[in-house]
């Protein structure tokens, strides 16, 4: 199995997309609710009353994990963050997304992740770049835009901030553009609330619904919950500890990369504060770098044997999860 993802074929990054919306058969016989707590204005403003055919749920969740793994796998191979080309990250993502029944189905983290893919994928572009005003200003754009979509990436925009300064050697007027690029989509989002007369309608669903520090209130999670809450922890240690060996063997600017990737993670557990109540949907925003690592250590490993029993643990997690009702 390792061998077919060494392959950056189109024939290859095609087959995750029956495999991704086959991974979310379940949700063709849930309930079609697809609003979550954490959903930010701009999806609670396209999902209407949050209600759609379980078929449909089931079929849009898949494809936007689809485009997801595919703009993992994107970011890995243009910006060179593993050792080899592969397009395991993405094949990860597509199980990994799947763990439990309460990380699948359509909700606002789903369009906000690709957002901040879109918006990663800009940031990095700004290394080793003179002009790189656009870059900059769409950087911003997009996560701003994810943060409409669900409400806990407002951190992606305090992240982007702290690379600008801190990673990017920030240069006049490179932070302007930037909060150019944050502003506009709060721009037409208030101006579309303020000439249809739902104002207060958006400051509510848009922050005030959101009661900060959540997380205190206590953690309500069931033991299967927990064993992917684990699980996650895990494999965030494991990514950890292997720092050295992901930095190895890589020009400077892909290590500054993959530096950016583990902030990014730590600015994600630091967001876990804006919940207003956890719930797994939120490791949506910590696992997806980790399918970078993990899929590096999985391909180090000198006993080809163990990484594939590995893949297929990961594969069998997945579907027991899904259909533990079952058992």
């Amino acid at each position: 199995m390792l061998q077919l993802f060494r392959n950056n074929h189109f024939a290859n990054a095609l087959i995750l997309l029956p495999l991704a919306i086959g991974l979310h058969v379940f949700l063709f016989f849930g309930s079609g609710d697809i609003r979550s707590e954490t959903d930010g204005w701009l999806f609670r403003q396209l999902s209407g009353d949050g209600q759609i055919e379980p078929l449909w749920n089931g079929i849009i969740s898949g494809v936007f994990v689809f485009f997801q793994a595919v703009f993992i796998n994107r970011l890995a191979i243009i910006h060179r963050l593993n050792n080899e080309i592969n397009i395991l990250p993405g094949f990860l993502w597509l199980f990994w997304s799947a763990f439990h029944p309460d990380m699948m189905g359509l909700n606002g983290i789903h369009p906000a992740l690709l957002f901040t893919l879109v918006g990663m994928n800009d940031l990095m572009r700004c290394f080793k770049k003179r002009r790189r005003a656009l870059n900059v200003f769409n950087a911003g754009l997009f996560f701003s835009l994810a943060s409409l979509f669900y409400f806990p990436l407002l951190v992606a925009i305090v992240f982007g901030l702290f690379m600008l300064f801190v990673f990017l050697s920030i240069r006049f007027p490179e932070p302007q553009q930037y909060l150019v690029g944050l502003g506009v989509p709060y721009f037409l989002a208030l101006s579309y609330a303020y000439f249809s007369g739902s104002l207060e309608s958006f400051f509510y669903l848009q922050w005030e619904v959101h009661e900060m520090w959540g997380l205190f209130s206590g953690i309500e999670l069931e033991d299967p919950q927990w064993v992917i809450l684990g699980l996650s922890v895990l494999l965030m240690m494991i990514s950890v500890a292997n720092i050295p060996f992901y930095h190895a063997k890589k020009e400077i600017f892909s290590q500054r990369k993959i530096s950016m990737l583990f902030y990014y993670v730590l600015f994600s557990i630091i967001g876990v504060l804006s919940l207003s109540q956890f719930d797994l949907t939120y490791l949506l925003l910590l696992l997806w770098p980790l399918t970078i690592f993990i899929s590096d250590s999985l391909y180090n490993l000198k006993n080809p044997v163990i990484s594939e029993l590995v893949i297929w643990l990961f594969i069998g997690i997945s579907f027991f999860m899904q259909y533990e009702f079952l058992f």
